[in-house]
């Protein structure tokens, strides 16, 4: 296997188990990135996430306010106990934090996000997961449910799932592989769809199947510029909604490891 060269800060690498290498950190300034989620949807068009809606983005950077629909979900309850939240600050930096939960009491954050695309919990009690659904969100909150949300984790699955992803500043993505899969025998539809910059978003993708998983491995990686928010939307082609599941692989370069791409 051929040897990684660094030349004025870019790599060169063409070994076959690249991307192997980057997941074993040993390509510098390359990490790689794995959305997933699955929605319940008709005819009409939602973000692949567990909420089945359309999906809106944080007007600004501003803090979270987390909570859980379940009394358990607290830092002595038998549910979640603690959650981890990635995203963005107002910059579109990279950002994560720690927050202890309160059961429906919203619980803020220190930090201010204008992207939370990733939740996981890190502790729990007897049952060692999340008894309720846990939120980011804003707005008011009622009974641990926030009027606006930016990312949930559904009962018993401790990670967000979540077909969505931000570029942060100084870092270029370059979407891979994309998969969809449904197990009825209703027609499913997939977009990927890619803004950069407060602009439009504009479809990348299209996918089509019917119950068997459709994945696309593309031969030429898509570029995604810094601070571009990416989503995978989906319908059926029935009136009566089904689950749809969908992911898509990322791999994210550092500015500095980019030929001729200025370092936005």
């Amino acid at each position: 296997m051929s040897s990684p060269k660094t030349e004025k800060h870019i790599i060169r690498f063409t070994g076959t188990d690249f991307l192997t290498e980057v997941s074993k950190g040993r390509i510098k300034g390359h990490s790689g990135v794995h959305k997933f989620g699955r929605v319940s949807v008709a005819q009409t068009e939602f973000l692949v996430w567990p909420n089945n809606s359309v999906y809106v983005y944080p007007a600004s950077a501003m803090v979270m306010k987390i909570s859980s629909s379940n009394t358990n979900d607290s830092s002595a309850g038998t549910g979640a106990r603690t959650v981890n939240i990635e995203g963005l600050d107002s910059d579109f930096s990279s950002i994560t934090e720690d927050v202890i939960l309160n059961g429906q009491t919203p619980v803020n954050t220190t930090k201010l996000f204008s992207r939370v695309f990733t939740m996981s919990v890190l502790t729990g009690g007897s049952t060692g997961s999340n008894q309720g659904i846990l939120y980011a969100g804003a707005s008011t909150v009622t009974n641990g449910v926030p009027l606006e949300k930016y990312a949930l984790i559904d009962t018993n699955k401790n990670h967000s799932e979540m077909a969505l992803y931000t570029t942060p500043r100084k870092f270029h993505g370059f979407i891979l592989r994309m998969q969809i899969f449904s197990s009825s025998n209703k027609e499913m539809n997939a977009t990927v769809l890619e803004r950069h910059g407060g602009g439009v978003f504009q479809v990348k993708e299209t996918l089509r199947g019917i119950q068997t998983p459709v994945e696309h491995q593309v031969a030429l990686p898509h570029h995604v510029p810094p601070k571009s928010d990416i989503e995978m939307r989906a319908t059926v082609s029935s009136a009566s909604a089904d689950v749809v599941t969908g992911n898509i692989e990322i791999l994210l370069v550092a500015s500095a490891y980019i030929d001729n791409i200025g370092d936005l």
